[in-house]
């Protein structure tokens, strides 16, 4: 891409795999697989998923701010996709202060020590991302999770990253534990999460996670009602 344009495509990762019906129709794997076996080309491996290393760095070498398409062919949170490289990914973004798709922040530690923050400016993608993050988060169990994320499921700002959540969840298994979960915290946000989760996962939501969710209703209903 021209080092003029003010849009750009970075795939430090290539290749994906579909994990539901969702990716179906995945427009990034159309692509690749037409230059399957075509040597030279960047996918000529097709779809399968693959580290780029030399690609890492190329946004470090634009002279010009681009809103930038991150992983436009590929999922960075991929389960094969190591820790060290998201990381080695990240450091790049935290590196591209003039970058339009990105926004530095400033937080403070438990200790009050500042800490930079980069954020996303295109919010439905940074949930989407997030999401895949969250989503292998979320397999390793509340009692052991690196992100608390019951917690974040009682935030209304996050529903859009947890329907992101339900809609890649394939497991039967884990959606239903997940449900459980935050259903017995409580709260409105996560009674929308369920609420999704029953309308678009039909049967694969137990029926025990149904009744839950109806009792937290009425539960909510009744708080709503005034005494007589």
């Amino acid at each position: 891409m021209s080092d003029h344009s003010k849009i750009a495509t970075w795939n430090p990762v290539r290749g994906c795999t579909k994990i539901s019906p969702g990716c179906k129709h995945c427009y990034a794997e159309t692509f690749a697989e037409r230059f399957r076996g075509v040597l030279g080309h960047p996918y000529e491996r097709g779809f399968d998923l693959r580290l780029v290393p030399e690609k890492l760095n190329e946004p470090l070498l634009w002279s010009r701010p681009k809103t930038v398409f991150v992983n436009s062919m590929s999922d960075v949170f991929h389960s094969d996709v190591p820790d060290e490289y998201i990381e080695a990914v990240a450091k790049v973004m935290q590196a591209i202060q003039a970058s339009r798709l990105f926004r530095r922040e400033v937080e403070r530690d438990v200790l009050g020590k500042e800490q930079p923050v980069t954020g996303f400016r295109h919010e439905l993608i940074g949930k989407f991302l997030a999401a895949r993050h969250v989503r292998h988060i979320i397999g390793q169990g509340a009692g052991s999770a690196t992100v608390d994320y019951i917690t974040l499921s009682g935030d209304e700002l996050w529903l859009d990253m947890f329907y992101f959540v339900i809609d890649e969840t394939v497991s039967s298994a884990l959606l239903n534990r997940f449900l459980k979960e935050i259903l017995a915290a409580g709260g409105l946000a996560r009674e929308r999460i369920a609420a999704y989760a029953i309308g678009t996962k039909g049967a694969q939501v137990a029926t025990d996670v149904r009744v839950a969710y109806e009792k937290a209703k009425l539960g909510e209903d009744l708080a709503l009602t005034p005494a007589a």
